[in-house]
């Protein structure tokens, strides 16, 4: 029946754990598979296929149109090229971009200037940001903090490694 349903033109919508579970539990992957391919390409943006063929695609071990998926459906290009290192195990160089990444963005959002000015000691953990710097940058605006409390000048020095 679900063979005959995803040869219909146009496409019946059926509910992705619907279609999972006739795969997981009735054997009907592959039926499944290609009409979850299908929603996917007329709706990317819905989660529900996205995580429902995901769990099909892990269920059945292949991890190869695992990372596929993931690759078409994210935006980000640095994420596919991650993933893309990932599926071939190039473990160090995943390392490298990360740490590229990393401090591409944090110097965009300008998270490196407060050490530039308050660091002055040279050395492998000279740029590491204060836990308490990087959670006061995405905390909600509340009442100013005075002295020595919480975020205050004693606890900068504190953590201060000079």
């Amino acid at each position: 029946m679900l063979e005959s349903v995803a040869a219909l033109s146009p496409q019946i919508r059926l509910a992705p754990e619907l279609l999972q579970f006739m795969a997981k539990e009735l054997n009907l992957w592959h039926v499944a598979i290609p009409t979850l391919e299908n929603h996917i390409v007329l709706c990317p943006k819905n989660e529900r296929y996205v995580m429902a063929l995901g769990e099909v695609y892990t269920r059945l071990h292949e991890e190869d149109y695992l990372a596929g998926l993931r690759r078409s459906v994210t935006e980000s290009e640095e994420t596919r090229t991650i993933v893309t290192l990932g599926q071939h195990g190039k473990w160090e160089e995943i390392n490298q971009l990360f740490a590229q990444y990393i401090t591409f963005y944090a110097e965009q959002e300008g998270l490196y200037a407060h050490l530039d000015r308050h660091q002055s000691v040279p050395g492998k953990y000279s740029r590491q940001l204060p836990r308490q710097f990087l959670l006061s940058r995405y905390e909600q605006p509340g009442p100013p903090q005075g002295g020595s409390g919480p975020g205050g000048p004693a606890q900068d020095q504190a953590q201060d490694p000079q």
